[in-house]
């Protein structure tokens, strides 16, 4: 997983960095595209191939996203920034 992939190596490039997030990224995305919530993503549910590519695992708690047309917040959760 990934924390054991950092705890182990302590160093990555700053290019295999960026490349796992974006291809993180990019999973997250996939899953918003089909209206999924992970509910626990953490280091221990990322795996790491051989190549460095992130995997999310742990779909157990996951959950369908519901969403609405018309949402909109109630005007008394709102900060006014002009305080």
């Amino acid at each position: 997983n990934l924390y054991g992939l950092v705890k182990k190596a302590q160093t990555l490039s700053m290019i295999e960095r960026l490349s796992m997030i974006y291809k993180l990224s990019k999973g997250l995305c996939f899953l918003n595209y089909w209206s999924v919530l992970h509910r626990d993503l953490k280091p221990h549910n990322i795996m790491i191939d051989q190549h460095l590519n992130p995997v999310i695992i742990d779909f157990g708690s996951c959950a369908p996203i519901f969403r609405c047309m018309n949402f909109s917040v109630p005007e008394e959760r709102c900060i006014s920034l002009s305080m």
